[in-house]
């Protein structure tokens, strides 16, 4: 397969004639293009030209011949949705597959009805029906035959209700509520009164009944309840818990809710359930309570807990970390405690460096280069799906050049998947280099996972703002992993990911233009502005760097009130407490990427500062910036590019 310079610009030029209606020229071209790495997107180019005119059989054909490209289902999809726009729906239910999005199963069942096939598109309605949000305007129409046909019940209705009122979903709600009749839709009604106002729930009177849908609505409202007030909500499940028939597993989830959400207000239960659960909460109860107990000081409670939850000892850094510091508490077990944290130390992750600090040793590294065979890259260089990647690369088709990765990364065995990330970053896709690295196993390769560009624009950054540039890397690797065209699900934007309306306070109290979304794009002007919000949010907290992290990604107004409800006492125990599971991890990356990135740029930072370890510190109000870089939300990029807490 070949990739060459000049065949590429013979690819550029063949398409151009292409889409210019030149065909003559384009064939030319074409003919000498047949073993070019890209020749099956000019295949497919030729074919989505034609989508009107494609038979069954001529789709077929190119999905055989393309099957291990990202074009062959591309081609399927985009001629199903014109088969759709035709309403030809006798081709397309003979073509279509299961497995495709709502939307388009809609128009499956649509093109059911259509041919009447009403029983067969019916018994398929219920699941696409029954989710916490609206569905699909294409679905519409298969709805209202369905509900037409009598085929919705209230049974349905409720159900999907309490779906949308989990999710939050009231504009949902509050349709169905017209749905139900009688009883169910009073009680409908409560539910969302619930829903409003959790405190509703401590009125005992209302739910005397006992029903699923009482003990659903009641369930609902103490969960709801026990985030703002835990301890209303624990005497509220008192009583409830005996009078009403809950089931255990539901039994549990509420009992471990309100167990943990007093923990994080300091309040501890003394015989907690801390019985496993099939969605892991348990985990994050449990937690919450070996936090707090240190907090006060109940270390054998701490430990006991620690034994429940992990009995082996050997497993997640955090019970191991918390397990050291419990033991640090008595004189009896100090020095159980320090060899526990010694043995946590020797590894690179949030937890590890904290026992570093905890016992005064230097945190490590185990930093290894990549070292990759010859015989591997040559290999490599015969693998079809990566030369249309570097090809894809080359051309500045990101798009498709991801799409590509994301079929051949599975197909590739583990020196391979070395060799290829290897490549990407010598490519200079940074951030598909960091992502894949670690979906790859490379943990130690931190050249790689921990890269540097734009050193010259965060050096400018960090001497204007007086922040580290460390921390500032160690903020983008979190947010974009250096992706500078990043946009997520909440519309923050570009490197550092933010919000249009924080760059535009930002740039107006540096003296500048509100940047366009474009400029945001950019990292000439994403890193000046989102350093600049940084370091706004750094001087609000008294230099407290995790403070400032947690409010970038939460927002500053959820910071204030969690120090309000939980004055800061010692780093590592406030950063568990936080009540996100994003802005956890989120703070314990940031803190640990920027550590890393102070050894990498030769500009060693300690891993905690005096003010972070837990000594008091006066919130800044002049300085409030009313919105954040996510406002808590969670990113848009796909699960395969998604950052998270990569420091294993």
């Amino acid at each position: 397969m070949r990739t060459d310079v000049g065949l590429r610009e013979q690819y550029r030029e063949a398409l151009t004639h292409l889409r210019a209606g030149r065909r003559t020229e384009f064939e030319r071209l074409r003919e000498g293009l047949e073993q070019y790495a890209l020749y099956p997107y000019l295949d497919y180019a030729v074919h989505q030209q034609r989508l009107d005119r494609l038979k069954k059989e001529e789709v077929g054909a190119f999905r055989q011949r393309w099957r291990d490209t990202p074009v062959a289902d591309r081609l399927y999809l985009a001629w199903l949705d014109r088969l759709a726009e035709r309403d030809d729906w006798r081709t397309y239910v003979d073509a279509f597959e299961p497995g495709q999005d709502a939307a388009r199963t809609c128009y499956y069942l649509r093109g059911l009805l259509r041919q009447g096939e009403a029983q067969l598109a019916f018994d398929q309605v219920a699941p696409l029906w029954l989710v916490p949000y609206s569905q699909h305007k294409r679905c519409d129409p298969v709805f209202k035959a369905w509900i037409d046909a009598g085929r919705l019940t209230e049974r349905l209705v409720w159900q999907r209700l309490a779906l949308s009122l989990e999710a939050n979903e009231r504009t949902l709600a509050t349709y169905l509520t017209r749905l139900l009749t009688g009883p169910r839709h009073r009680e409908a009604l409560l539910f969302l009164r619930v829903n409003r106002n959790p405190g509703t729930v401590t009125q005992h009177s209302l739910f005397r009944r006992d029903s699923s849908r009482i003990r659903t609505i009641v369930g609902h409202g103490l969960r709801r309840l026990a985030r703002t007030d835990p301890e209303a909500a624990a005497e509220a499940w008192l009583r409830f818990e005996d009078e009403l028939a809950f089931e255990p597993g539901t039994a549990r989830r509420i009992d471990q809710e309100v167990t943990r959400l007093l923990a994080r207000k300091g309040t501890l239960i003394d015989v907690p359930d801390l019985s496993p659960t099939a969605d892991g909460r348990h985990f994050d109860t449990a937690e919450a309570l070996v936090v707090a107990a240190i907090q006060h000081g109940a270390y054998e409670r701490a430990i006991r807990w620690i034994d429940t939850i992990d009995p082996d000892r050997d497993g997640d850094p955090r019970w191991r970390y918390w397990l050291g510091r419990a033991l640090l508490g008595s004189p009896t077990t100090l020095a159980a405690g320090r060899d526990v944290l010694a043995a946590l130390a020797t590894e690179r992750n949030y937890y590890g460096f904290l026992a570093a600090e905890r016992i005064g040793r230097e945190p490590v590294l185990n930093a290894v280069e990549p070292d990759v065979a010859e015989s591997a890259r040559a290999r490599l260089d015969r693998e079809p799906g990566f030369a249309r990647l570097r090809e894809l690369y080359a051309l500045d088709d990101r798009l498709n050049a991801r799409r590509e990765w994301r079929m051949v990364a599975p197909r590739l065995d583990a020196e391979l998947s070395v060799a290829a990330v290897v490549a990407i970053a010598e490519m200079g896709w940074t951030d598909l280099a960091v992502i894949a690295a670690g979906d790859a196993g490379m943990t130690d390769y931190l050249s790689i996972r921990f890269p540097r560009p734009w050193p010259r624009q965060y050096a400018r950054a960090a001497k204007a703002t007086a922040l580290p540039a460390s921390f500032l890397y160690g903020v983008t690797r979190q947010e974009s992993a250096f992706w500078e065209s990043a946009v997520s699900t909440a519309g923050a934007l570009g490197l550092m990911q933010l919000m249009p309306p924080t760059a535009a306070r930002t740039a107006r109290a540096l003296g500048l233009r509100s940047p366009s979304r474009s400029q945001l794009l950019t990292a000439a002007v994403n890193i000046p502005l989102g350093s600049n919000h940084l370091a706004a949010l750094v001087k609000r907290y008294g230099g407290n760097r995790a403070l400032a992290a947690a409010a970038y990604n939460a927002g500053e107004h959820r910071v204030d009130r969690w120090l309000d409800e939980r004055p800061f006492v010692a780093i590592d125990l406030w950063v568990d407490m936080i009540p996100f599971l994003e802005t956890r991890n989120y703070v314990k990356g940031v803190l640990a990427f920027s550590y890393i990135y102070g050894q990498l740029l030769d500009d060693p930072q300690p891993f905690l500062t005096e003010r972070e370890r837990g000594s008091g510190f006066a919130i800044d109000h002049s300085t409030s910036i009313t919105s954040s870089a996510l406002n808590g939300q969670s990113s848009s990029l796909p699960s395969i590019f998604s950052t998270g807490m990569r420091v294993p």
